[in-house]
C-alpha cells in the first residue's frame, strides 16, 4: 500500500520521498512477503501435515451394468 505512492510522489518531489523517516519505505515492501512465507509455512505445520496424502492410483471403477 505504501510503495506505490511514493513512486509516484518521487517523480515530483524527488528520491527525498524514500529517505523520509530513516528510510522507513522497504518495510512495508519485505513485510507482507516475509508474512506470506511465515503463514503458508505454519498452514503446512498444522493444517497440511493432517491431511491424508491422494493416491495417485486410479480408483477401483465398479461395474453398474445389471
Amino acid at each position: 500500500r505504501d510503495l506505490g505512492p511514493r513512486i509516484a510522489s518521487a517523480f515530483h518531489y524527488g528520491s527525498k520521498v524514500f529517505t523520509l523517516n530513516d528510510s522507513y519505505w522497504w518495510i512495508p515492501v519485505v513485510a507482507p512477503l516475509v508474512g506470506g512465507a511465515v503463514g503458508a509455512g505454519l498452514y503446512e505445520l498444522f493444517i497440511g501435515l493432517h491431511h491424508a496424502k491422494e493416491s495417485s492410483e486410479e480408483p477401483e471403477k465398479l461395474d453398474m451394468d445389471p
